[in-house]
């Protein structure tokens, strides 16, 4: 009974220790628990927070997600428009490139046609021409002699040439292309321009000779009828003056007094006598001047005159010419055309 006793004390006592520290792990477990509830309560109400950021964040990228997709719709359809319009211009320009490719080869083809052509005319021109085998020189001298020949039709027209000088280069250019085509030897530009100014040089001289001529016999008619007119009785008829009427010198015109010279009055009549002598002598220098500005020595020294300056023009010109054709004639080394003409 002891021993059980004493066993029984042993267990009451581990017990009693088995409790006490039954009872301090419950108390360590209910202050982890407290503890651990406060911090899950804290982590908790920071969840929530957190949370709640997280749906502002989320409204906040909802409306702009909206936004985006609204500005999307906005852009694709811009997009579709003007897809629809560059659709529509790379149809109208595939239209016009059908069209220019038509066209090109449709001048392509004129063009080729053209070439067929020309180049049986220039077979012709050439055969025609002797048969001169070099049609690009052939081409070369017509397309010069052509503009040769309108810039000097623009140049006769433009100084107001004469009839000849337009004649003589409507001959002169188609004559020296076919002498150059044919037998190789025609005139250089520089020689028919000479050739053509020289023309018109000659035709104004001769035209101002003829002027001349025609004045110098004009006025040698009027010479010989004017020879046997009298210059004091072309004179003006003698005008009043005073009571005394002059007579003129002269003899051409009549002498008279007027009637109140036969009047008794002496000293009246010696008044009239002085005025008589001094106007006398006036009428007496006026006629001189008259005569000597109209008389027929003087209108014959102007015909001299004139006669002798067409006749020095008349010179110069023909010392112009003489001094033109040596040039002419060296402007030309190779054959020239009348030679080649004559051969």
């Amino acid at each position: 009974m002891n021993e059980n006793m004493v066993a029984l004390d042993y267990e009451k006592r581990i017990i009693k220790e088995a409790e006490q520290q039954l009872s301090s792990m419950t108390e360590a477990i209910a202050t982890t628990l407290g503890n651990t509830t406060a911090e899950l309560r804290e982590q908790d109400e920071k969840r929530k927070e957190e949370h709640a950021a997280v749906v502002e964040d989320l409204e906040e990228i909802k409306a702009k997600t909206v936004d985006t997709w609204g500005y999307i719709d906005e852009k694709t359809s811009a997009i579709r428009e003007r897809q629809d319009e560059t659709l529509d211009h790379h149809e109208n320009i595939i239209e016009n490139l059908h069209r220019l490719n038509d066209t090109i080869g449709f001048i392509i083809k004129s063009i080729k046609d053209f070439e067929a052509r020309f180049d049986v005319r220039l077979s012709w021109l050439a055969s025609q021409f002797g048969g001169a085998e070099n049609r690009l020189g052939c081409l070369t001298t017509c397309f010069g002699h052509f503009l040769f020949f309108v810039a000097m039709t623009m140049f006769v027209l433009f100084i107001n040439g004469p009839t000849i000088s337009r004649v003589f280069t409507l001959i002169l250019v188609p004559f020296n292309a076919w002498v150059e085509i044919k037998l190789m030897a025609g005139m250089s530009y520089m020689t028919m321009t000479m050739l053509i100014l020289a023309v018109v040089i000659g035709h104004y001289a001769f035209e101002i000779t003829q002027k001349k001529a025609d004045a110098l016999k004009a006025g040698m008619n009027n010479l010989e009828l004017g020879s046997t007119k009298n210059y004091i009785d072309s004179l003006p008829p003698p005008e009043p003056i005073g009571p005394c009427t002059p007579f003129r010198a002269g003899g051409g015109n009549f002498s008279y007094y007027n009637n109140s010279l036969q009047g008794n009055n002496a000293e009246y009549n010696f008044s009239c006598d002085i005025q008589h002598s001094e106007l006398i002598q006036h009428d007496v220098s006026m006629s001189a001047n008259q005569t000597s500005s109209h008389s027929p020595s003087q209108t014959y020294r102007d015909q001299v005159l004139g006669l002798v300056s067409s006749i020095v023009r008349r010179r110069l010109i023909l010392a112009m010419l003489l001094i033109i054709l040596p040039r002419l004639r060296s402007t030309r080394p190779r054959q020239t055309t009348l030679n080649v003409i004559l051969t």
